[in-house]
């Protein structure tokens, strides 16, 4: 099953949602390759994600997001 990425920025207050800049036109096919892709693609100074999701094009949502914490990155809570 195919996935995409998003990218998203900080959010600008603890109320705020975090910013999707991104238009996933790329897919992966596996969940294991768009995860590694992401983390390296999000640290692209260009870039500079604070987060991003994994896409599950079959099911349309989210199969994992993942968040930047310190120089590494982590599950979001749910």
């Amino acid at each position: 099953m195919p996935f995409k990425l998003h990218f998203f920025t900080k959010p600008s207050d603890p109320n705020s949602a975090p910013y999707c800049f991104s238009n996933p036109t790329t897919e992966f096919g596996t969940l294991a390759e768009a995860r590694e892709r992401g983390k390296s693609d999000a640290l692209l100074p260009l870039m500079g994600a604070h987060s991003f999701a994994v896409e599950d094009t079959a099911s349309e949502e989210f199969a994992e997001w993942w968040v930047r914490e310190g120089d590494g990155w982590r599950l979001k809570d749910a």
